[in-house]
């Protein structure tokens, strides 16, 4: 994500500052990295070692496990290394019998229904519910800003909106660090909710230098109110970022993993219906950025309260497999922590 930002903002540089090429030719560049990554995660990224645990495929559940704990810097030859007896013992009374191919439309159909209505029942909705307000609240305040702040930038008198918008990219950077640092220290509710509480307030700041963009001191002549929209802008993203992250490893984690893919479904679904929400209501706002601002503001602050409602942290904790099985097996558990510390946190997700 930080990656594409900065780069798309480089190549609107290079295609419309600078003048090489027209808007296709900008659409061309910014097409060419997510079919290439497309292939790369095709050929390169590995399944799942619990799914495909669950599936059955305890050989290739073995392989992967190894490979990515190699790559943690962990020693996994030999008599440190997870072995395919292992994998089976955990999980030979957990596989799921996968006979889709025998199935036909309608059933497959009335078995996803089944998977959403999961998410709601008693057990679930407390944690689906939450996870949907704050998907919204974050898409709105973040996502449907994005798409505007060239727009915003220009009604606000900003000169170089290209370089404005390639440090809003860059700003990226600092909130991947940060929640990638404190996300497991601090825990994840908690960075969620200080990331979306500075980032609504850091777009308060925004709005109040919006008021007066033009606004200089007399000793030096700088327009403090640019500066200082140019850096709240650049902390609001750099503190969105790191929500995003953290609602992403979050939402993976709360989910078991039979409905696991559902649930970030549902999850997105409503992220992207927020976002279409911020459109219309940010097009009505657009020559207003100071009120625009504020609703932003508001819709994060929403969110920022919804991680209270959420159960506890799972982080550096096994994760469920079902919905009825809201513990691990014990025997299980004592041979995670025990057998494979070496490759922790397993298993791997």
């Amino acid at each position: 994500w930080m990656i594409g930002s900065i780069y798309t903002a480089v190549m609107a540089i290079i295609v419309f500052q600078w003048n090489y090429g027209g808007w296709r030719t900008f659409a061309l560049w910014c097409a060419l990295p997510s079919a290439t990554g497309a292939a790369l995660v095709y050929y390169l990224v590995p399944e799942s070692p619990r799914f495909s645990a669950l599936h059955g495929e305890f050989e290739k559940a073995v392989k992967v496990t190894n490979m990515l704990g190699g790559y943690m810097g962990n020693d996994v030859h030999d008599d440190d290394a997870l072995t395919l007896e292992e994998v089976q013992h955990c999980y030979k009374d957990s596989v799921i019998e996968d006979d889709d191919d025998d199935e036909d439309e309608k059933s497959k159909m009335k078995k996803a229904k089944q998977s959403i209505q999961t998410l709601y029942t008693p057990k679930m909705r407390s944690t689906t519910l939450p996870l949907q307000a704050i998907w919204f609240s974050l898409s709105f305040g973040s996502y449907g800003l994005l798409i505007w702040i060239n727009s915003i930038f220009v009604e606000v008198h900003l000169k170089d909106v290209y370089t404005n918008a390639l440090l809003f990219a860059v700003a990226n950077l600092p909130g991947n660090v940060v929640s990638g640092a404190f996300m497991d220290k601090v825990g994840r509710k908690v960075m969620l909710s200080s990331s979306m509480v500075c980032a609504a307030l850091c777009l308060a700041c925004f709005a109040y230098y919006a008021r007066d963009p033009d606004n200089q001191r007399e000793e030096s002549g700088m327009p403090v109110g640019q500066v200082g929209i140019v850096l709240s802008a650049c902390a609001f993203q750099a503190f969105s970022i790191s929500g995003w992250n953290t609602i992403d490893c979050m939402t993976g984690e709360l989910f078991p993993t039979s409905n696991r893919s559902t649930g970030m479904g549902i999850c997105t679904a409503s992220g992207r219906i927020g976002a279409m929400v911020a459109q219309f209501v940010n097009g009505s706002l657009a020559e207003d950025p100071v009120r625009l601002l504020c609703v932003a503001c508001g819709s994060l602050l929403f969110g920022a309260i919804a991680p209270c409602m959420l159960g506890e942290d799972r982080a550096k904790r096994p994760l469920e497999d079902g919905v009825e099985n809201s513990n691990e097996d014990e025997e299980e558990e004592e041979l995670l922590s025990g057998s494979y510390q070496s490759i922790t946190p397993p298993p791997i997700v």
